[in-house]
């Protein structure tokens, strides 16, 4: 019923990031403190969204396992870096939380974001930058934001150039009956 209305904004749930939403929030909590109000919703939102990158990060490494892949020994192949789809601005992104998760378990994580130069990227997070084009053997893909440039991406394609079919789709973003026909690990939020 809420979907039919003008105003209706829906949400998905995903990796919280920005300038606004990731940071605001603790500036009206700490005002809330300082007069008295605890504001554990607020608090219990941003706590579940500050731990969405170790979630997901979570994610790939248990369909790691179970496509039989030991984490040390794979390539993650990250699609999107910025806070947002389609947009150049990485402040305070989430999806490094991702990688810095997975490189935690021995991962090599490289990355395609269209939306941000190679050597920004090598120096902001100090990732490879490989685009559709050049990626090869990957053991993951991990798509973070749905780009418009990703829209090329072709699944049996991609699934030829994987070398262990686990793909985890934050953002809902390929059809998952068509992935799973194509014998994809599939995961999503």
């Amino acid at each position: 019923a809420a979907g039919t209305k003008w105003n209706f904004h829906k949400y998905h749930p995903g990796l919280v990031g920005g300038h606004c939403i990731g940071v605001d929030p603790y500036y009206l909590t700490y005002r809330a403190v300082q007069l008295g109000y605890h504001p554990e919703v607020i608090l219990a939102g941003r706590r579940i969204n500050d731990g969405m990158g170790h979630y997901v990060g979570d994610m790939v490494i248990r369909a790691l396992n179970a496509a039989g892949r030991l984490p040390r020994d794979a390539k993650i192949w990250l699609l999107g870096l910025t806070f947002k789809e389609n947009v150049p601005d990485f402040r305070n992104t989430r999806a490094v939380d991702v990688a810095r998760y997975l490189q935690g378990f021995g991962c090599h994580v490289v990355a395609w974001e269209p939306m941000v130069d190679s050597e920004t990227i090598r120096k902001k997070f100090g990732l490879e930058s490989v685009s559709y084009d050049a990626i090869q053997e990957a053991d993951a893909v991990v798509l973070v934001n749905g780009h418009n440039a990703y829209r090329e991406i072709q699944l049996a394609d991609l699934r030829q150039k994987v070398r262990t079919p686990v793909l985890v789709d934050i953002k809902n973003f390929f059809p998952r009956e068509q992935a799973e026909q194509l014998g994809f690990i599939y995961k999503s939020l």
